[in-house]
């Protein structure tokens, strides 16, 4: 995993990557823990 450390003022921008990227993380894990859930 990349980590990319944002400027000043660009929390906005490093608040959604983190989002989407925890979003992605918890579906594959839900999936792997629970594949009879879609």
């Amino acid at each position: 995993m990349l980590l990319i450390v944002p400027h000043v003022g660009n929390w906005e921008v490093c608040a959604r990557w983190l989002t989407q990227n925890l979003t992605s993380v918890n579906a594959v894990v839900r999936k792997q823990k629970e594949p009879w859930m879609v």
